[in-house]
């Protein structure tokens, strides 16, 4: 996914939400991570930023 689109937000969306955030905090993360790549333009795809993301359950257990 390079590009902002509808459909592209809401794959990413569905991409965080599998890592544990509700729905409407995945949506802001995705809608953060694609104006982040418009911003930075170093060729990364969303999914290599969303394969960033720590899944939620993960900051429970530290």
């Amino acid at each position: 996914m390079k590009r902002k689109t509808y459909n592209n937000i809401i794959k990413a969306s569905k991409m965080i939400m599998k890592k544990g955030y509700e729905q409407k905090e995945a949506q802001e993360m995705a809608l953060r991570i694609f104006e982040n790549m418009e911003q930075l333009k170093n060729g990364m795809s969303a999914e290599w930023f969303i394969e960033k993301i720590a899944p939620k359950n993960y900051f429970m257990e530290v």
